[in-house]
């Protein structure tokens, strides 16, 4: 699935942050969220969350930390693999543990 992808101008992250869900914001930043998009009103996820609640403490973590270099460079090799880099990184000439590492296991 496409993280970032847009369903009416709204993104996953949006509607997980107007449903309170840090279970579901902290998957889909971890498998590459833009933390930072804007719908059609302008706003970030973190502004449809209410202040103080753990969601808007969860997003805001992510606004001000930078991810991993080993974070991004998961994402950067599963983003050019696209859709088929599960079955493509089990191919890799890599360590077994590279390869548990790109497959989130």
């Amino acid at each position: 699935a496409k993280v970032n992808a847009a369903r009416l101008h709204e993104t996953p992250l949006h509607h997980a942050a107007k449903n309170m869900r840090v279970e579901m914001i902290e998957i889909l930043v971890e498998f590459g969220a833009n933390i930072y998009a804007r719908d059609q009103h302008d706003r970030k996820p973190v502004d449809y969350t209410t202040p103080g609640s753990s969601s808007a403490a969860c997003l805001q973590f992510y606004e001000t930390t930078p991810m991993s270099l080993q974070q991004l460079s998961r994402l950067a090799v599963r983003s050019k693999l696209g859709t088929r880099a599960l079955k493509v990184i089990g191919q890799l000439d890599v360590p077994k543990l590279i390869i548990n590492y790109l497959c989130y296991q």
